[in-house]
C-alpha cells in the first residue's frame, strides 16, 4: 500500500492480494439534511454492495456500526443511499 504522505491519510495504491485486515468496529453518526432515511450498504473494494447494515435515522442523524469483519468478507467502505 502507497500513501500520499507521512500523515498516512490518503491512499495512492492499494497494492496486490491479499490484502490484509485488521478487527475494527465503530460507531458512526451523521447530519444528514431531509427526512427520508437513508440506506446503508457496506461494500468491498471494487465498490460491489456485500451486505445491507442496519441503521437508525431520527432527527437528521444517521447511526449506524461499522464492523470489519461483519460480512462475508472484510469491509472498509459503506455506501449510504436515498
Amino acid at each position: 500500500m502507497q500513501f500520499a504522505d507521512k500523515t498516512l491519510s490518503q491512499v495512492m495504491e492499494l497494492g496486490g492480494m491479499p490484502h490484509l485486515a485488521a478487527a475494527g468496529t465503530g460507531t458512526v453518526s451523521l447530519k444528514l439534511n431531509g427526512d427520508t432515511a437513508p440506506v446503508v450498504y457496506a461494500v468491498d473494494l471494487g465498490g460491489r454492495r456485500i451486505g445491507r447494515i442496519d441503521s437508525e435515522f431520527s432527527g437528521g442523524v444517521l447511526r449506524f456500526s461499522a464492523d470489519v469483519f461483519a460480512q462475508k468478507s472484510p469491509c472498509f467502505a459503506y455506501e449510504i443511499v436515498r
